[in-house]
């Protein structure tokens, strides 16, 4: 194998080790007489595009159906999270909505939420990431069983009237693409193209 080749396995398989864990949502509906749980796998970054007050956390059609009632599991840690890579900040007491029943501005019946009881300011062009970790949820009665799932959809920030704050952002997020992009771009640096006319080395 010529060393040029090797080189260029090599490299596709660091780029390849380079790639993140896909993030995920992964979540056991609490039910009336167990806890449930939701582990955020990543951090989830996103960029605000309407200034605000932010206050929840949005997970875009999440369940098929709406169950016909919202009901809400009280958060059994605290959501942390930072803007623009600032200090960490801490939402307590937060809670986690099944889904909606009926639309109200940019959230439908079959999203589900985070809640923070206190909002806090965001402008065009700030970052908000939400820190990867495990969220126990409070034994709930009636929350629907259809949010037991590794959720990989789209989450966007709104404010306490439902107002979106953000476009939607994919979970997973799309770093690996851009990882594999430049694992790519690193190869064909390396290939060289043969001189005219030159004999074999």
């Amino acid at each position: 194998m010529k060393p040029s080749t090797l080189l260029l396995y090599t490299l596709a398989l660091l780029t390849l080790g380079l790639r993140p864990a896909r993030a995920a949502i992964v979540v056991v509906a609490p039910t009336p007489t167990t806890a449930g749980s939701l582990l955020i796998t990543q951090d989830i970054v996103i960029p605000v595009t309407v200034s605000g007050p932010a206050q929840l956390l949005v997970f875009d059609n999440w369940v098929p159906t709406s169950d016909g009632g919202v009901h809400t599991s009280a958060l059994g840690a605290s959501v942390q999270y930072t803007i623009d890579g600032g200090s960490s900040q801490t939402a307590t007491n937060a809670t986690l909505t099944d889904n909606a029943v009926t639309p109200f501005f940019d959230v439908t019946a079959n999203d589900g939420y985070f809640t923070f009881p206190t909002s806090f300011s965001v402008t065009i062009g700030n970052v908000v990431t939400f820190t990867a970790g495990t969220y126990p949820l409070a034994a709930t009665s009636f929350f629907n069983p259809q949010a037991t799932q590794t959720f990989t959809g789209n989450v966007f920030l709104a404010n306490n009237f439902s107002a979106r704050l953000s476009n939607n952002i994919a979970v997973p997020e799309p770093t690996t693409a851009a990882l594999c992009g430049l694992g790519l771009l690193l190869a064909g640096a390396v290939r060289r193209p043969r001189r005219a006319g030159g004999g074999r080395s």
